[in-house]
């Protein structure tokens, strides 16, 4: 037995919608988070800023997972670490 046409987009527009409603609650939590997670990174900043960190400080031999030709001062950003576990750690152990 085939689902009649009306029966099809009823269901089809109950389902849009509700995908509708989740997409905005999610962008509305996500824009809370990535608030917060400013306010953080802006927090890392000027504590590499404050206490000069700069990845040029660190061994030639770490483990932190940065290449070793990765070098100068700390710009724009809490560190030229592509993670913020590794800025976490360069940033306790310089500073």
């Amino acid at each position: 037995m085939a689902a009649s046409i009306e029966k099809l987009v009823k269901t089809y527009v109950k389902m849009r919608d509700k995908r509708a409603e989740l997409s905005d609650a999610f962008k509305a939590a996500d824009s809370k988070l990535t608030a917060k997670m400013d306010l953080i990174k802006q927090a890392l900043l000027q504590h590499c800023k404050d206490h000069d960190v700069t990845v040029s400080k660190l061994p030639k031999d770490h483990s932190l997972g940065l290449p070793n030709n990765v070098t100068g001062p700390v710009t724009g950003s809490p560190c030229t670490s592509s993670s913020w576990k590794t800025t976490y750690l360069i940033s306790l152990r310089n500073g």
